[in-house]
């Protein structure tokens, strides 16, 4: 799909929650922010983990749209209105939604120029939990890859 489209190869399948397309996740990797800081703690296990879903429920991230969906400049959406979000192959035959923790994580997945909506990490993580979702998906460092029940079990802390 996109994924592919865009970098000529599928993500690899998730054996853990914590994914890298290179030996040292952190190569080529520099946090922008407190919650990629936290991220990049993941990796190191013991309650990294929770430490980061705890900062990603109170977060601002973005969810990639197609340019039709999301006018110039920032809006607010209604309670109800209803989203586009670019899909990218899960790895294992299905699509996930693709999330960002910052406005260069999207630029580095998808380009200068992709439209995207910004939403407290909780909804956003609501809004795709029957999808499951990648973090950061991208060319450069370490991705997380969560499937629904992980993201229940976020959304529940």
């Amino acid at each position: 799909m996109i994924w592919k489209r865009l970098f000529g190869k599928q993500p690899k399948p998730a054996e853990t929650s914590a994914m890298q397309d290179q030996a040292d996740p952190m190569a080529g990797w520099h946090p922008e922010n407190a919650l990629e800081e936290a991220m990049g703690r993941v990796t190191q296990g013991g309650d990294a983990a929770t430490e980061f879903a705890r900062l990603l429920l109170q977060s601002e991230v973005m969810l990639a749209t197609p340019p039709r969906d999301t006018p110039e400049g920032a809006r607010e959406l209604a309670e109800d209105e209803k989203f586009d979000i670019f899909l990218i192959d899960d790895g294992a035959g299905g699509s996930t939604a693709a999330m960002f923790t910052s406005e260069r994580r999207v630029t580095e997945a998808f380009g200068e120029g992709t439209r995207y909506i910004a939403m407290n990490g909780r909804a956003a993580l609501t809004a795709v939990a029957d999808m499951g979702v990648v973090i950061n998906p991208g060319p450069v460092g370490l991705y997380l890859k969560y499937g629904p029940e992980t993201i229940s079990r976020i959304l529940a802390l």
